[in-house]
């Protein structure tokens, strides 16, 4: 989409815009004690610089933002280096407000109205948003709304059909809403963790006419708003965010005569940064180019599409066996052997052998030593992971130093020692209390410069506040929630060991069936590489499942579909060029460490076991025309292993056997299924004689 055509405005007409640039909490802390959020990099770009650029094409011209007094100098210090700094003032004004007593949205807001700018109905947007939308269209289905209500329509929010599992959808974003035939919201469910139910008055349903209930749409963070909505926010000091101000106006409807109206956003991408998964989920979109204009290449001039789908700047450089998957950015080193997955490498990083990261964002000047795996994680500039060093779902502020040969998860750190501002006051003529400035390095490695980033304590009584943390800042689901619905047990056990080894969240569906096709496809062929690999250099399973689970979320496959490919992948690696028996269970000798650490960690129910049984029954199948008859026999040899190995139980491979169609296959394993049989009544009379 290019610049809006001004022509379609009236003269008179002059677009306003409010960015709202903090977030008021902490889910990118402490990154942002030393950047604002405003300022956060994604994809080489601060976010603020993906809502200048939008209003801008739009045909903005007077855009207000308000920030924290603490963050007001260096969001005016980078307007004044940018290039919004030479457009005339007539054409697009930007604005800096501030104040120290900013706690919530709607402080600003106030303030908003006290300092009187709003002249005429404006944008309102949080500065996390990305997207590609046409303003018009929404201003003109505002404009429409505010005709036909008598201008009794407070607000046009704007939403995006997505499925309540999809990638760019929140999992802290649990909106259900009731609309009339006219898409006026009769009422609004938010964001309300832990319950399954939605208590809708009474009134709404037997309201009369038509009423649909939408569970299918996410909201962008972006908002047309009328000119009144400031003075509103001051009448009510209660209404700290938008969604209050929603539940207000609803309530007060039959009283005030005020509504509000939703608008769907269609042909375009339109998401908002909220936590640290939707930073790297939406940092994958814009390598995706689906933000087109906004994509890597228009702000990071020197840096090109490359064939495989991933962008190189011109002094970023990557070894010939390094493997740099879609979606990536390069602007540093990559050498021999590294993983690139989805990720972004600043400027003047570099990424040493045999490293891996998978959807992790480096700033500059980073270090990542050999045989790191690092997952879902954030780092600052000029830090350095040191080698052997796991890294899963953290957050590393500037400077930050860790391992040699740690395992670390869900952390926030700083380099310096945490500091809550009461370190050196003395209590009833005790000693100073002092800040403790001690590194823990037996936690995070002998060459760590690394302290704990803590939050505030207030809700300490809280005994569920951890959770609550983990999943506002990664999106990770709980049991319980709005959304579980959509989450099987089965899924929820297949990945609850995993989660010690870097698998995050649930994955998203709604997956076009075309699409799922390829997924599935890509999803094996990493998989085969990642065990290839894992067997010829003897890796740890574990660090083979956190591999597995970053693929899973990067193809959007289900734990059923993972069991089904990791079974069928640990199969096909044992085949060579020969495809004989004796080649074969070669291969599968030398991988049985890998085989059993990965299916013990997936198969922990019948039902798992089943669906693994079932694909090996396939394999062999599949593989008959083009192999000998010795192959073909391994298939007792593998079953026989899975259960001495306590992997596969007694009555699923019997039921299998029970079930089993194919004459073939259940010839090659009889003796085995008549060996199990016996041993079983074996065991039954030896009962019953005792």
């Amino acid at each position: 989409m290019g610049v809006a055509d001004r022509s379609d405005l009236k003269r008179e007409d002059v677009l306003q815009a409010v960015i709202l640039a903090e977030t008021f909490c902490t889910e990118f802390q402490p990154l942002t004690e030393s950047v604002p959020f405003a300022l956060l990099p994604l994809q080489g770009r601060p976010l603020l610089d993906y809502n200048l650029e939008l209003l801008h094409s739009n045909g903005f011209q007077e855009v207000h933002i308000f920030c924290h007094g603490h963050n007001a100098e260096r969001i005016k210090n980078y307007l004044s280096a940018s290039k919004w700094k030479s457009f005339e003032t007539q054409r697009f004004s930007v604005k800096v407000n501030s104040a120290d007593n900013y706690m919530s949205f709607g402080d600003m807001m106030r303030d908003l109205d006290g300092k009187a700018y709003i002249r005429s109905d404006f944008l309102l947007m949080q500065t996390g948003v990305v997207s590609n939308i046409d303003m018009r269209q929404l201003l003109k289905a505002h404009r429409q709304n505010q005709t036909a209500s008598n201008a009794k329509s407070l607000m046009t929010v704007a939403v995006r059909r997505l499925n309540p599992r999809h990638r760019t959808r929140s999992r802290n974003e649990h909106f259900v809403v009731f609309l009339d035939a006219n898409n006026k919201i009769l009422y609004a469910h938010f964001n309300q963790k832990k319950t399954k139910y939605i208590d809708a008055p009474l009134e709404v349903l037997i309201s009369g006419g038509s009423v649909s209930v939408r569970a299918d749409l996410a909201q962008t963070e972006v908002v047309f708003c009328n000119q009144h909505v400031p003075a509103i926010f001051s009448d009510n000091f209660d209404y700290q965010d938008t969604n209050d101000f929603v539940k207000g106006i609803i309530e007060h409807e039959e009283i005030m005569g005020n509504s509000i109206h939703l608008y769907e956003v269609h042909d375009a991408y339109c998401s908002c940064v909220t936590n640290v998964s939707m930073y790297l989920r939406i940092a994958i979109d814009i390598a995706k180019r689906w933000t087109h204009p906004y994509t890597v290449d228009m702000h990071i001039h020197d840096c090109h599409l490359q064939r495989g789908g991933y962008y190189i700047a011109k002094k970023g450089r990557i070894a010939p066996s390094a493997v740099v998957s879609q979606f990536s950015v390069v602007l540093g080193s990559i050498s021999e052997g590294a993983q690139i997955t989805r990720s972004y490498v600043g400027e003047g990083s570099s990424v040493a052998a045999s490293a891996r990261l998978n959807e992790v964002t480096l700033g500059k000047n980073v270090i990542v030593e050999e045989n790191c795996v690092l997952s879902h994680c954030l780092v600052g500039d000029d830090c350095i992971v040191h080698k052997d060093t796991i890294l899963v779902r953290s957050i590393l502020a500037p400077r930050v130093q860790v391992g040699p040969s740690v395992k670390l998860e869900d952390q926030q750190l700083q380099s310096v020692p945490f500091d809550d501002g009461f370190g050196d006051k003395t209590d009833a003529g005790n000693d100073n209390v002092s800040v403790d400035t001690t590194c823990d390095k037996a936690k995070f490695g002998a060459k760590a410069v690394a302290f704990e980033f803590e939050e505030g304590d207030d809700d300490s009584d809280n005994e569920d506040e951890p959770n609550d943390l983990l999943y506002e800042k990664w999106g990770i689901q709980d049991d319980g929630m709005f959304s579980d619905g959509f989450v099987s047990e089965e899924e929820d056990d297949g990945e609850s060991e995993t989660n010690s080894v870097g698998d995050g969240d649930e994955i998203d569906g709604g997956v076009d069936p075309v699409e799922g096709i390829e997924y599935s496809n890509l999803f094996f062929k990493e998989v085969m590489e990642s065990l290839q690999r894992g067997i010829e250099e003897n890796i740890k399973p574990e660090n083979l499942i956190l591999e597995i689970n970053s693929s899973k979320h990067a193809y959007n496959v289900t734990i059923s579909e993972v069991i089904e490919t990791t079974t069928r992948a640990l199969l096909s690696v044992c085949l060579g060029q020969e495809k004989t028996g004796k080649a074969f269970m070669t291969t599968f000798k030398k991988s049985t460490s890998q085989v059993t650490g990965i299916l013990r960690n997936y198969l922990k129910k019948d039902d798992s076991q089943r669906i693994c049984i079932d694909e090996i029954g396939r394999f062999y199948v599949r593989l008959r025309p083009s192999c000998d008859e010795s192959l073909q026999k391994t298939s007792q040899n593998i079953i026989n292993f899975l259960y001495q190995t306590d992997i596969l139980c007694e009555n699923t491979i019997l039921d299998w056997y029970d079930d089993l169609s194919d004459e073939v296959i259940k010839k090659h394993v009889k003796s085995f299924i008549e060996w199990l049989q016996e041993d079983s009544s074996d065991e039954d009379d030896s009962d019953e004689t005792e």
